[in-house]
């Protein structure tokens, strides 16, 4: 007897509310929260292309505000995209080949803005996190039904876009407060999570081994995150340069006004640590400040998210506590 369509078994109930990605997401939130981090969900933004505007969403936006004694210090922000994928589903990345001319540069996974600030943020801290990481060049999903990069790559350009407007949010907020407070510094980072293990092949793979292997698990091995690099073309800088127009004016003043704060205060300031500038590099998306921005991307498993976490905010506290004055000695 040969099966129909109509004899095909159904997906449960479960199987159902577990594609829905709802029930990954939430638990993804609930790790954020209990460390001590402020969680709202879908971050919305504007995205045009050739058909109009339309809304998109990034699953969780997530603030950590380092409460000291003296006060508000510094904040943590946070973009994170949920990925459920079924079981038997796995995300495969190859090892990033180059060596000497590599387009990684660690220090722009968990970016520091200290450009608001009378010191520099120390850099060792976020360079030394970042090293710890295998880098990824290029990832797919695979499963017994083939190989695809769809779903990945549609999570890394979710947070890819959501960046100028969260930016141009937190620096909009921070840039308006009072002056004792418009100098807390942000780290920022974005994340990709999925409940699928994660599989990263040998450095020395080839078409042979591949050939050769009984499994996957022989040719690879199962780190907890990795860092994947993902460059950009004209239509994110488009993007980017857009999402700025709207405040371009507003957020020009509030710069302006905090370098004039700062030269004030004897603070010496060149193209890389005056406001001002950073700005208007911002505004007309400046290869450098936007590349590193938006290139870097923390991919991890369920089960290595809340140690990413604990991480990233202990990275940013050592930056920020091996501070140094901006002023000529």
């Amino acid at each position: 007897m040969i099966a129909t369509s109509d004899s095909k078994p159904r997906k449960t109930w479960k199987e159902h509310l577990l594609k829905s990605g709802l029930l990954l997401e939430y638990e993804v939130a609930s790790l954020l929260a209990n460390q001590d981090m402020a969680v709202d969900a879908d971050f919305s933004y504007l995205r045009r292309d050739s058909a109009g505007t339309k809304e998109c969403s990034v699953d969780i936006s997530a603030t950590w505000f380092s409460d000291e004694s003296s006060g508000l210090e510094f904040e943590v922000r946070l973009l994170v995209e949920c990925k459920y994928r079924s079981p038997g589903k796995l995300f495969v990345f190859i090892e990033e080949p180059n060596r000497e001319f590599s387009p990684i540069t660690l220090g722009d996974t968990v970016n520091a803005l200290d450009q608001f600030t009378p010191y520099e943020l120390g850099e060792k801290p976020l360079t030394d996190l970042e090293a710890t990481f295998r880098f990824a060049y290029k990832g797919i999903e695979l499963s017994n039904d083939g190989a695809f990069n769809q779903e990945l790559l549609h999570g890394i350009q979710q947070l890819r876009y959501a960046t100028p407007a969260l930016l141009r949010h937190a620096l909009s907020f921070n840039m308006s407060l009072h002056p004792d407070d418009a100098a807390r510094p942000i780290f920022f980072a974005k994340i990709l999570v999925t409940n699928a293990p994660i599989r990263m092949l040998h450095s020395d793979i080839n078409i042979q081994k591949i050939m050769e292997a009984d499994s996957i698990e022989s040719v690879s091995s199962s780190p907890d995150s990795v860092i994947l690099f993902s460059d950009y073309g004209p239509d994110y800088e488009d993007h980017f340069r857009s999402t700025f127009s709207d405040s371009k004016e507003h957020l020009r003043e509030l710069s302006q006004d905090i370098r004039e704060r700062l030269l004030a205060a004897e603070i010496p300031l060149d193209n890389l640590t005056n406001p001002a500038v950073f700005i208007e590099n911002l505004s007309t998306a400046n290869r450098f400040e936007a590349r590193a921005l938006s290139t870097q991307f923390f991919v991890t498993s369920l089960s290595g998210f809340a140690g990413l976490i604990q991480q990233i905010k202990a990275a940013s506290k050592a930056s920020f506590d091996s501070r140094t004055s901006k002023r000529s000695p």
